[in-house]
């Protein structure tokens, strides 16, 4: 057993045993001495380990976990304070700090010949699977990249940081990249701006390395068969208690969320409850990570929770439905195409004036080996699959089935039987607001999309363009089939002399036809602005 001591409340308890530990313990090679900063503690044992900003020592009677900050430390096996000249440090929040920046260190280090050893603050060196246990009691990760002959070649420091003060390190230049979950909000990107230091919706300083979706879980024994996101934000918000209100069974619903506090929960909050202007119930019972929901919902029959995709493991993902009846399966080709309606988006972004680890660093995520290293890390990542277009003939063939209008009813059919001759693509592009310029995000999908082509060399591409509703119906086909043909030519002046001569190019525009969102909200109308690959 191990007691966890909290100094202001255990201090004098634990003098009188202090003063036996320290007379009765033998000498060792690990042997530490503890003694209170504001209290008259003493203890004398075996260090264990410092991780976590915690001491564990062994003592006679009994293992010891004490808060660094509360004692001082006397002994040879006592952490030394560390002089870390860092050649990089990079700001990161959440699960992205923790799992997914030590996995493309890793990679990056490959590139110098070297590998990772992960530390925590006091130089210890912490098992991979415990980085995220580790984020939560300490805000930086220390990585140390050495070479194959043992030498060190350079030192990495990961920020964990959230909101405000992650971009505050960026204008203080401490962290010259920012990983994060989220869009910039206008206030970050403001402050940014005001600090000289650029435009974060640029090309040259936002890199989209992955896309993620939030999956609704319910344990696996539950037999419920989808929900509303409407329904989703009534449970979060406490509106919504027994399961018989969702069509199942009657029986309270155990709520498990992350806490209010935290950039992950902001981020549901932004898809789940700031549209309905709901607020966490006070009910939810609060975990403090991914694994901890999961597993409270694996064991609870009655559990509900929202949570990543790739941190889902044994509960059970629920179909969601939105307000305008369309139905979407949470999977990776659904994330990757950012039309299931909880996806977002995972952001690196950039001081303009990065140089030496930093650029290069850049340099390394925006290159061809990114998205495996997304992938290891369970994220997902942005490499082009395929797949039959099933899902989207239905609602074309609904829509069509109800249209009175024969000559719209007739660009229906076409795009139906389109639709069962070619597979989709992930790689969907999208555009710049107000303009037939690509977002950064899909400028750098180009590279993505000509790396496919060239290894699969498909007889025929389609770039198949659609629209909101917004305007007439002429003007918008119009307008889809100019933004399908300016993806083929981007996609062609990217490439080699001769390189796609072997594939057959051709634009097809569908307006308004087969949204992919609802177009009531002005989210909803900028997914539906896209540009789709299709392959034959």
């Amino acid at each position: 057993m191990v007691l966890s001591l909290r100094l202001s409340q255990f201090a004098l308890a634990l003098t009188a045993a202090a003063s036996f530990l320290s007379v009765s313990q033998p000498a060792v090679a690990q042997e530490v001495v503890l003694k209170g900063k504001d209290s008259p503690l003493n203890i004398t044992g075996t260090l264990l380990s410092t991780s976590g900003g915690r001491f564990l020592v062994r003592t006679a009677i009994g293992e010891f976990e004490i808060e660094q900050s509360l004692v001082t430390c006397e002994g040879a096996a006592c952490p030394q304070e560390r002089n870390v000249e860092y050649d990089l440090r990079l700001v990161g929040e959440g699960e992205v700090a923790g799992v997914l920046l030590p996995i493309i260190a890793e990679g990056f280090a490959a590139t110098l010949d070297a590998e990772t050893v992960l530390v925590d603050t006091n130089g210890a060196p912490i098992d991979a699977d415990r980085i995220m246990d580790e984020f939560t009691e300490a805000d930086q990760l220390d990585i140390e990249i050495i070479d194959y002959e043992g030498e060190e070649v350079a030192n990495l420091g990961i920020i964990r940081a959230e909101g405000i003060p992650a971009y505050e390190l960026m204008v203080s230049g401490e962290g010259p990249i920012l990983f994060s979950d989220t869009r910039a909000t206008r206030r970050e990107r403001d402050l940014i701006e005001e600090a000289g230091l650029g435009d974060l919706r640029s090309y040259e300083q936002d890199h989209v390395i992955a896309v993620e979706g939030f999956a609704v879980v319910v344990n696996p024994k539950n037999a419920i068969n989808g929900v509303t996101i409407e329904q989703v934000a009534g449970v979060f918000s406490g509106i919504i208690t027994d399961w018989a209100q969702l069509g199942g069974e009657a029986g309270p619903i155990n709520l498990y969320s992350f806490d209010s506090d935290s950039e992950t929960f902001n981020t549901i909050s932004e898809l789940l409850l700031e549209p309905f202007d709901y607020a966490l119930s006070p009910e939810a019972n609060i975990v403090r990570n991914s694994g901890e929901l999961s597993a409270a919902i694996t064991r609870d029959e009655s559990g509900f929770g929202v949570i990543s995709y790739h941190s889902r493991r044994g509960t059970r993902a629920l179909p969601l439905t939105n307000e305008c009846g369309m139905t979407f399966y949470v999977s990776p080709f659904n994330i990757k195409t950012e039309e299931y309606p909880l996806g977002h988006r995972v952001h690196a972004y950039n001081r303009p004036d990065v140089e030496g680890y930093a650029r290069d660093f850049l340099a390394y995520i925006d290159g061809p080996d990114l998205d495996g290293l997304v992938s290891k890390a369970g994220f997902v990542d942005l490499s082009v699959v395929s797949e039959i277009q099933v899902d989207a003939a239905e609602r074309v063939a609904l829509a069509a089935s109800e249209s009175a209008d024969p000559y719209e009813r007739g660009y229906m059919e076409t795009l139906m039987q389109s639709q069962s001759e070619y597979e989709r693509l992930s790689t969907t592009f999208r555009f710049a607001p107000g303009s037939n310029e690509l977002d950064a995000k899909s400028r750098r999908d180009l590279a993505r999309m000509l790396r496919y082509l060239n290894e699969r060399q498909p007889e025929e591409v389609l770039a198949v363009g659609f629209t909101d509703n917004k305007g007439t119906f002429d003007a918008n086909i119009l307008v889809s089939e100019q933004r399908a043909e300016e993806v083929i030519r981007q996609i062609q002046n990217a490439s080699e002399e001769n390189e796609l001569d072997n594939i057959t190019f051709t634009a097809m525009g569908f307006g308004e036809l087969s949204p992919a969102a609802c177009n009531s909200t002005p989210q909803g109308r900028r997914t539906n602005r896209r540009v789709e690959m299709w392959v034959k």
